[in-house]
């Protein structure tokens, strides 16, 4: 299999990022590791969007299960909803023209929009979504030595970033039948500082692969296939057979067993929610070496709430006053985790499994009878979390802040 887009990143961040706790006091030299290939981003690309379907399919659940206590349940969805997440991470250097460090900030901004309906009593429904990704490094300007003392320092440089995007969408026909599809583009890498800048100049190769996602599951069993398909060989690059939501005893399992390129690497991904409501755990193991690649052991929990008519007019008709009037929810975890990846190895230069840590506090509000229109903010935070280690290896040991705007209208 060719090597689709593998200096994209690589040549645009990869080879200017220095890591600080090694060369404080020295010149720029490059601590180029690790190469980032479309696949990897493409698969990435497809968990977000997996994700951002999902938190909107939990929080219409969430709707439904107030609704049904405080009043009559919904029977009908019909909305338009617009995701938004930043992540920033910390602690990057550049080379200036002179050959020093500087310090930079590697920034990633995210945007879904999706539109559908669901009609629950006929287990119908449809969803089709864009996406677009934009990741770019900025770096501290040096002040105006003719500057007045008190005048604000300069602000940020952009001096490189890359762009992904994705169209596709969902059906589900009947609770034996969903499929679902999408076609992913891969890095495109440009250069955006300009011949002024005391920035030293960043090779950026323009190149740009796509790759087509296709996917079938049984909604009834909540199991789901799905393939990324380079279109330009036909060589399937990525599969997955995923079982969500599994009841085993007081939980819930979830369990992917695939195949991941570049390194035709089997793997097997067990993960475990909210075990009395409270405690969760997963690991994600490489099953023919054997290898655990990464593993995560927390805690959380979910709080919902909600007001329906009768509760505001106890004395009103039951008939007139069955209505969800508002409704919310606040869910947060904290989770332990450990990684090692050939990728992460290659960057550190070093055969270290990496500790880490991940927080996350998700809080929404919904008012139905005003154009069903819901809201929600999240705010996650931690080190090498191993989503974002798969997907980016030369975050290892950066510590990244993630913030979310969702936002849903329609009953």
């Amino acid at each position: 299999m060719s090597r689709p887009a593998s200096l994209v990143v690589a040549a645009t961040l990869l080879a200017i990022i220095a890591l600080a706790s090694r060369a404080q006091a020295q010149p720029c030299r490059s601590s180029a590791g690790s190469e980032l290939d479309g696949v990897r981003l493409a698969r990435d690309t497809r968990v977000e969007i997996e994700q951002t379907l999902l938190r909107s399919k939990r929080q219409l659940q969430e709707r439904d299960r107030l609704a049904t206590e405080h009043a009559e349940p919904f029977s009908f969805h019909a909305g338009f909803d617009v995701d938004l997440r930043g992540r920033n991470f910390y602690g990057f250097t550049v080379c200036d023209r002179d050959g020093y460090r500087r310090s930079a900030l590697v920034s990633r901004s995210d945007t879904t929009v999706s539109a559908g309906f669901d009609i629950p009593k006929w287990d119908l429904s449809l969803r089709v979504f864009t996406r677009s990704e934009r990741l770019t490094l900025q770096a501290n300007q040096l002040r105006d030595p003719e500057a007045e003392p008190n005048a604000a320092a300069p602000p940020p440089r952009t001096v490189a970033g890359s762009t992904r995007s994705a169209y596709g969408g969902t059906l589900q026909v009947t609770e034996w039948v969903e499929l679902s599809g999408a076609w992913l583009t891969a890095e495109s890498a440009m250069t955006l500082h300009d011949r002024d800048s005391d920035i030293s100049p960043i090779p950026a190769p323009n190149v740009e692969t796509s790759y087509l996602m296709l996917g079938a599951g049984i909604p009834r069993f909540g199991l789901i296939g799905d393939l990324l398909v380079d279109p330009a060989t036909g060589d399937i690059s990525d599969a997955r057979l995923r079982l969500r939501d599994a009841p085993v005893w007081i939980t819930k399992l979830d369990l992917d067993v695939g195949w991941r390129a570049p390194k035709d690497e089997f793997y097997t991904r067990i993960n475990m929610h909210r075990l009395f409501d409270v405690i969760g755990a997963g690991v994600d193991v490489v099953p023919f070496k054997p290898e655990l690649r990464s593993a995560w052991t927390g805690v959380g929990h979910h709080w919902g709430w909600g007001i329906g008519g009768r509760d505001v007019f106890p004395d009103a008709d039951p008939v007139s006053a069955s209505f969800l009037l508002l409704w919310g929810f606040v869910d947060a975890s904290v989770a332990a985790t450990t990684y090692r990846s050939d990728a992460t190895v290659a960057y550190l230069d070093e055969d270290a499994r990496l500790a880490g840590v991940d927080a996350r506090l998700e809080a929404g509000i919904g008012i139905p009878f005003i154009g069903g229109m819901s809201v929600g903010l999240s705010l996650e935070g931690g080190v090498n979390r191993p989503q974002t280690l798969e997907a980016m290896p030369f975050m290892a040991n950066r510590f990244e802040i993630v913030g979310g705007f969702t936002v849903r209208v329609g009953p």
